[in-house]
């Protein structure tokens, strides 16, 4: 069954189908995006970090999280 089918038998009309498909899109390419592109190091990450903690304490301190180390590619089997 499709996603659309599964908000039709839900009870979603035609527009709330739309709706809920463009939020639950937005929401797994934004997941995605995140994953291969979320923290990211370099000069610009770094003048961020390098902010004032007392003016800019939340960008500052983000600026320091250090990037999740990236996992190996999964293999599957053949």
């Amino acid at each position: 069954m499709t996603l659309l089918g599964v908000l039709t038998e839900a009870g979603l009309g035609a527009e709330e189908r739309v709706v809920a498909l463009r939020a639950l899109l937005a929401y797994v390419i934004g997941a995605v995006q995140q994953e291969h592109l979320g923290a990211l190091a370099g000069p610009g990450t770094a003048a961020i970090a390098s902010l004032p903690a007392e003016e800019y304490p939340y960008l500052a301190g983000t600026a320091e999280t250090p990037a999740p180390s990236p996992r190996p590619p999964s293999s599957t089997a053949a």
